[in-house]
């Protein structure tokens, strides 16, 4: 099977992102890049299945050269190529984004003259968590899509609040791949990422077609919580008077 994973970098999730003041942006220039880890997922999958059956995996990503780290660590984790459609998404809108993608992907498979049987995105990306460039990529490319896939081997599985269902989907498909429970992505060898970085990694062109667009206003930080009120009576008969108070002050009983 021939798989197309899309992977978007973004600052490593692990440190805390606080926001600028004076210019109303999450400050992010200090924090490590690396590739989203719902599509390193997705990637882990996809992997997976390759090793099994058969077939490559592809990454692609929409960025500019600052955005090629995710594609060395896909490499140097069993990804087969690795390209970037070359653009500068931040001032792009997921609509944008999603059409650089599909022109990438269309790209591609005229140049291996087949189209991928599968791709396969993330189900979101942890900085803007917005849920929605795989469903806009689906449908800009006119295939089948399947949201929330925790497994496509041996089958096709997506997640229900309780278990799964089993799918059956014509192909070529698009999917979003969420973590399945007790799994975890492989990470690369330093013998394996010296081996990526000597990868080449060919760019793709990308004309916008767009005419209108969603745009990012500012951030707003979330309200402040009000302190908590301390109790500190000498026993539990006061402790509890003096809670039940404050509960009724606050109009909560």
């Amino acid at each position: 099977m021939e798989i197309l994973v899309c992977i978007k970098q973004v600052p490593d999730e692990g440190v805390g992102v606080k926001l600028d003041l004076e210019t109303k942006e999450p400050r992010i220039g200090h924090i490590r890049p690396l590739g989203n880890s719902f599509d390193r997922d997705a990637l882990e999958m996809a992997v997976q299945f390759v090793e099994a059956h058969g077939g490559s995996v592809t990454v692609l990503t929409a960025g500019d050269v600052k955005d090629g780290t995710c594609l060395v660590d896909a490499l140097a984790v069993g990804a087969t190529e690795a390209y970037r459609v070359d653009v500068d998404t931040a001032s792009m809108d997921g609509s944008q984004v999603a059409d650089a993608l599909r022109q990438g992907i269309l790209q591609l498979e005229t140049l291996h003259k087949a189209p991928f049987d599968l791709i396969l995105c993330g189900r979101e990306s942890t900085d803007l968590i917005g849920t929605q460039i795989s469903g806009i990529l689906a449908k800009k490319l006119c295939r089948p899509f399947a949201a929330d896939l925790i497994a496509i081997d041996p089958e096709l599985r997506q997640k229900t609040p309780d278990g799964y269902y089993v799918l059956e989907c014509p192909k070529p498909l698009v999917g979003t791949m969420m973590k399945p429970n007790g799994y975890t992505p492989r990470y690369p060898t330093m013998m394996d990422q010296m081996k990526a970085r000597r990868h080449e990694i060919p760019l793709l062109n990308y004309t916008d077609e767009t005419t209108e667009k969603v745009t990012h206003l500012e951030y707003f930080l979330p309200p402040m919580k009000e302190k908590g009120i301390l109790i500190e009576e000498k026993n539990a008969d006061d402790t509890i008077a003096k809670a039940m108070q404050e509960l009724h002050r606050a109009k909560i009983m």
